[in-house]
């Protein structure tokens, strides 16, 4: 059980690096209202979730790749916290775009994403 904690661990300080350095880039770029950064981040998680899901991993690198890694990249709480700034904000078309796309888009990446790790594994 410790090296799976350990595996989890290490996985996560490369998902949070990852989200932070990738986040502040496309805010950077960013001159649109919609969460681009949050909706990109979640939908690259989602691809490469399904993708490594395909793989014949042992379980300590798939807790290290999806737990760990994907787990800190992505993030449930800011694609809500700014679902509900966009209600707050009554800006109602972005928000179902946002909410509806994330869903919608996210289930078809992590399809995408099996169907490629199938295509490797």
């Amino acid at each position: 059980m410790l090296i799976n904690g350990i595996m989890v661990a290490i996985g996560a300080v490369f998902g949070v690096l990852g989200r932070a350095t990738l986040s502040k880039q496309i805010d950077r770029e960013k001159h649109v209202p919609f969460p681009i950064a949050t909706f990109s981040i979640n939908m690259i998680g989602c691809f490469i979730l399904g993708f490594v899901v395909a793989l014949p991993l042992e379980q300590h690198f798939l807790l290290l790749l999806t737990t760990g890694l994907i787990g800190t990249f992505t993030t449930f709480s800011t694609l809500n916290a700014e679902n509900m700034k966009l209600l707050r904000e009554k800006k109602f078309a972005l928000f179902l775009c946002y909410a509806g796309g994330t869903y919608v888009f996210g289930i078809l990446l992590i399809y995408a994403g099996l169907a490629a790790g199938h295509l490797f594994g």
